[in-house]
Parts: structure tokens; sequence; C-alpha cells
């Protein structure tokens, strides 16, 4: 009676321990969610109005009906994440909460998946609620959970599939399994090399825990793997086979190099990833990944994935192993990569390294059991004092730091300027920073049939990237005196297209202080 009344008393505990992790995760996450980062970038107003446009009209941007693959820029963005906005966009309306709300759920639910799957794994409740404390406070996971980055579901998925595959889950658990882990490859590209061969691990170590050979097993198996490739196949037939799509652009694969070189290539990438300065150092030089200069692994983090490597090296156990195969296998997509340190491409790396940093810490507290409390806490006291350090120079600089990564100057002009428009027959905007027609839709909620009908396309300027030159009376293009549109112009130039033969109207100004757009009013 006792002992039932104890377990009680520490399930109890344990879900409220998990419950205050969600509450710091939900704390931090939505806290000026719409204003820090500055802006929605590119692709977050590509995602944001291609939801917009379903709900409005029932068609995507280009005007095809429920698409399997968004064509957007060009690039063929893949579905979960949009469907996903398109759904809290119908209910709430379109803004940048419901366009980044998503992502907050997702991630959310990845800290209680991860959490399960820790415990599931190695049997152990302080591994676990380390785990979900670690993967929660990670400056790595931070931006990517709280931003319109489709990566979120992806990594949810990913993580509910082993969850559901691993040990002695049902067959109906087992074909979720198999499920979430095709969700995931729909969700984002990392997980289209990363989700079979996890599938095909895991498989291998459920086979290695039974006591015999089960013919049951081998069957169960083979029919799991062909109900993936017939969900699957579709994703993979496009990666494959078209032209354009992103897959193709942004993998080594795809380039016309010798099966010998591009091994090399991997490898280079593979060590290039893991390379101590840039994930202790400097981070992610995208700001929009990472606060710039501020690394992707912090002291504290260190420490601990050290500690915990060599207590897994040490004592070999099974599940361990498996943990450290998955940490592995989770940096082939940024190897397979053009940008080996790509801290968005490689998030799935993430979740092992806190399930490893956590073995860590629980390893030194028993090995001081007598101060394990103290220990502990000492431990959560650290990992709060490096997170609030992140959290104070995440809110008090980064739209200062950021704000031309996140193209917050299309925002300003499109946002600021928006009733001075309708005094102009043309607004002409410089397309340097990138895509100005999807933040002219975006913060215009432009009516897409009317945008279909006037728009008009320059030439390919990248692989893969279609570039939208007008629609209506938006002109995007490099600013040039004797290219402008006869009439009345509005025009936004780079600061590296300054027309000497107009006289200035006034300038806008990055939040860090340099010079984003001179504004010029022009009739001709």
């Amino acid at each position: 009676m006792k002992t039932s009344f104890f377990n009680l008393t520490l399930f109890i505990k344990q879900k409220k321990l998990i419950l205050l992790v969600l509450l710091l995760f939900l704390a931090t996450r939505l806290y000026k969610i719409s204003t820090i980062p500055s802006s929605v970038y590119w692709d977050e107003a590509s995602i944001g109005y291609n939801a917009f446009s379903i709900v409005r009209t029932g068609l995507d941007e280009w005007g095809v009906e429920a698409p399997l693959y968004f064509k957007a820029f060009g690039e063929f963005k893949l579905p979960v994440y949009i469907y996903s906005v398109t759904l809290l966009a119908k209910l709430f309306g379109m803004s940048t909460l419901v366009l980044r709300l998503p992502s907050v759920i997702y991630s959310a639910c990845s800290i209680v998946v991860l959490y399960a799957l820790t415990r599931k794994l190695l049997k152990n409740k302080k591994v676990a609620l380390f785990t979900a404390l670690i993967f929660t406070t990670t400056s790595w996971f931070f931006i990517f959970s709280r931003t319109g980055y489709e990566v979120s579901a992806g990594l949810f998925f990913y993580l509910l599939g082993l969850l559901l595959m691993l040990r002695k889950s049902n067959v109906f658990k087992q074909f979720l399994g198999v499920s979430a882990f095709v969700l995931s490859i729909y969700s984002y590209n990392s997980f289209v090399v990363l989700a079979p061969i996890t599938l095909v691990v895991v498989m291998v170590f459920n086979f290695l825990l039974l006591d015999k050979f089960k013919a049951k097993k081998v069957m169960l198996s083979l029919v799991l793997s062909a109900f993936f490739v017939a969900l699957s196949f579709p994703v993979y037939n496009f990666a494959f086979s078209a032209k354009d799509s992103r897959y193709k652009t942004s993998s080594i694969l795809f380039e016309k190099d010798k099966k010998l070189a591009t091994i090399k290539k991997v490898v280079l990438n593979y060590m290039v990833a893991l390379n101590p300065k840039y994930l202790f150092l400097s981070g992610d030089p995208n700001s929009r990944s990472q606060i710039p200069n501020y690394p992707q692994v912090n002291l504290l983090e260190g420490v601990t994935l050290l500690y915990g490597l060599l207590h897994i090296v040490k004592l070999k156990n099974k599940s361990d192993w498996l943990i450290l195969v998955l940490l592995i296998l989770s940096i082939l997509p940024t190897s397979l990569s053009k940008e080996p340190q790509n801290a968005l491409r490689s998030l799935p790396i993430v979740p092992f390294l806190a399930i490893i940093e956590a073995i860590g810490i629980t390893a030194f507290i028993e090995k001081y059991t007598k101060y394990g409390r103290r220990i502990a806490l000492i431990f959560v006291m650290l990992v709060l004092l490096f997170f609030t350090n992140f959290l104070v120079k995440f809110y008090g600089s980064y739209n200062q730091l950021s704000a031309e990564g996140w193209q917050w100057a299309y925002k300003d002009i499109f946002v600021s300027y928006r009733v001075d428009f309708e005094n102009f027959d043309h607004i002409v905007v410089t397309d340097h920073y990138g895509q100005p027609y999807i933040f002219a839709l975006y913060y215009n909620a432009y009516d897409p049939i009317t945008f279909r009908s006037t728009l008009a396309y320059n030439q390919t300027r990248r692989f893969a990237t279609s570039v939208v030159s007008a629609f209506d009376k938006y002109i995007f293009t490099n600013i040039d005196y004797y290219n402008l549109p006869s009439g009345k112009s509005l025009i936004f130039a780079h600061p590296s297209e300054r027309m000497t033969e107009i006289e200035p109207k006034e300038s806008v100004y990055f939040p860090n202080g340099s010079l984003a757009f001179i504004v010029y009013e022009f009739k001709k």
C-alpha cells in the first residue's frame, strides 16, 4: 500500500515537473512572438500568403487547388506546415502570430514526445526530465521553435515516429509510427534523407532485443517497409525527378562530380558540420538561425555532452548506443547539403545532444548520491542561468543584429508607406534584398485573384527561383534612372542604386542605424 502511494506521488511530481518545463517553453516562445524577430522572412511570407490564398480562394498563390507541393518561388515547398497555418488562418484570420503559432505547437509537442521517448528507451525519469529541460533551453532550438520554420513540424513527426516504433509497440502503433515518419518527409527536406535510414535502424534495433528469430517480426518489417514506400513515393519521385525540387538544388549529390569526389565531399562536410569553432564559439553565421556570434552549444552543454559520451562508451548499454547512432545519423542531411554549417538543416541533431547531455548530468548526480538533490538543483540553476543569459541577448538586441537577415526593410516600406501608395501610379522597389513581391502581397493581404491576373515575370535570377517583376502598380527591379516607368512613381532604392539625377525624399534605416533604402518621388 505504501509502495503504491509512493509511486502515485512520484508520478504526480513527474507530471508537475514536465508541466513546468512546458510552461517555461510557452512563456519564452510566445513572448513578443509577433515582433521578435522583427519581420517575417521570405519563406514565412510565402507560407503565410499561400495559406491566405487558400482561405480566400481555395487555391494556392499560383492558382493550384489543394497542391501536394507549393511552387512558391519555384523551389516547391512541402505541404504540412502550410496546411497547418491554413487551418489556423481559417479560424483566426492571417497574422504573424498565426503564421508562427504552428511552430510553437509542434515544438511543444516535440518536448513531450522527446520526454516520453527518453523514458521509454532509458527507463530513467531523471534523464527524461533533464532532456526536456535542456531541449527547451538550448539556443540551437530556440529561434526555430518560435518562427515559421517547416522543420518544427518535421522534427515533431520524426520523434513521434521513433517513439511509436521502438521496442514493444503493438502492430497498430508501428503503423502509426511509419505514418509519422512519412509526415516528417512531407514536412521538411532533411527528413527525406533521415526518416528511411532511421526506420531501418529502428527495425534492426528491435530485432536485437529479441531472444530468438521470429518470422512474424520479419514479415511485419517487410509490410511496414512497403507501407512506408507507398506513402512516401510521391515525395521521393518529385525530389529525384523534378528539375527544380528544393532537395536537388541544395544537395551535393546532384552535382556533376564522380562518385569518389562526392563521397569525399560528404565526409568533408560531415567534419565541417562538427567543427568545434562553429559548435562552441561562433555558431551559425545566418542571423535567422542564431544570435550573431553566439555558439550553437554553450559551455555547460559542451561539458555535460562530453561527460555523457564518456558514460555511454563506458557502460555499452544497447539503448545508449542507439542514441549515439541516431546522433551520428542526424548529421547526414547537413553533410549532404551545400551548406554543412547550417543550424536549420541540422536541427535533428539537437534532441539527441539533449539526451546525451542529460545522461551526463544524471551520471554525475548518481556518482555523488549523498549530495544528489543538491547537485541536481545546481545543474537546474546552471541550465536556467545560461538560458537567461541567452534570453537577455535575444530580447534585448536580436532585432538590431538580425533585421537585415529577416528582410525587415521590406516590412517597413509595405507597412509604413501603405497609405501613400494610392497617390502614385507606380511603386518601384529594389529586389536587392530578395523576393520583394511576396512582402507586398503578405503585408497588404493582397487579393490573390488580382495578383494572378496582373503579374509579370523576370527571367530566372538564380537556379530554381522565379522572380516576379511586377503586379498591379508594383514593379520590382534593379533601380535605374533611365528605366523608370512613365507616370508618377514612389521609388525605394538600395544604397548601391543611388540616383544622382533625382533629389532623395528621405531615407529608411535598419534598427542598427545602417541605411536600408533611399526613397524617391519621380514623375516621368
